[in-house]
Parts: structure tokens; sequence; C-alpha cells
């Protein structure tokens, strides 16, 4: 399974952040200063969120960056696929063993079924689960 990159985490902290707003824009500066990430880094995330309609943006004095989807039906794997960041399944042999072929070995298909089941967590955890869930 593929890290989540810092832009998947810089996106998923920017949208959290949106949510809680609400209808009020952000900048990017206020929202790098907000979740401790550089600016430069954050756009590269924000302009693909964007991208995938998830954020809108607005240029000029009153702009800013906005949610537009729904945080009860937007999920953390929707944001990973925006950012190009998803679980990455295993579908043939990582090692490259030819006489695995098609089939994965019992370590890999149990490797695979791992990363299956993040995805699935992933794709049933919204934003408003996050905004409800208490930090620890």
């Amino acid at each position: 399974m593929r890290p989540i990159t810092q832009f998947a985490e810089y996106a998923i902290s920017a949208v959290v952040l949106l949510a809680e707003e609400g209808a009020q824009r952000q900048t990017a500066h206020q929202i790098a200063a907000r979740i401790g990430a550089p600016a430069s880094c954050l756009l590269v995330s924000l302009r693909e969120l964007v991208r995938h309609g998830i954020v809108s943006s607005k240029r000029g004095r009153h702009g800013g960056f906005e949610l537009v989807r729904s945080p009860d039906t937007l999920s953390i794997l929707d944001i990973l696929e925006a950012t190009k960041s998803p679980c990455e399944r295993i579908t043939s042999c990582p090692l490259g063993l030819q006489e695995h072929g098609q089939q994965l070995c019992r370590l890999h298909r149990r490797l695979d079924d791992v990363v299956g089941e993040v995805e699935h967590m992933l794709a049933k955890t919204t934003i408003a689960d996050l905004l409800t869930e208490p930090n620890r």
C-alpha cells in the first residue's frame, strides 16, 4: 500500500477546515496558517480539489476557497482519489515472479485484502464523521 502523500494530508485537513467554517470562504494563506502547511504546497492540493468539484475558488477581494460537496457525502477516499493518492490494490505479483502469473500468492492475496479493508473504511468515513469525532 502506498502511503498517503503530504499533499493528500493537506487536502484532507483543508477540507475539514472548510467544512468547519461552513459557507465562509478562506484564502489559501488562511488555510495554510491554520493547518500548518506551506501555502505553495497547499495550493497544489487545492487546485486538485477544485478540479474534482470538491471545493470552489473565487478570486478577488472577497475570494478564497469554500467546500462545494456536502461533508455528509464526501469521504476521505474521495479526497485521496482527487489528489491521486488512492490505496493501491495488488493485482499481480509485486515481486514479478512469473510462476505466480495472474494469481496472487497467499501472502499478496492477504495483503491485498488488507488494502481493500482500508479502502472500504476510507470510503465509508465522511468528513462529517471527522467533524463529530473528538480529538485525542
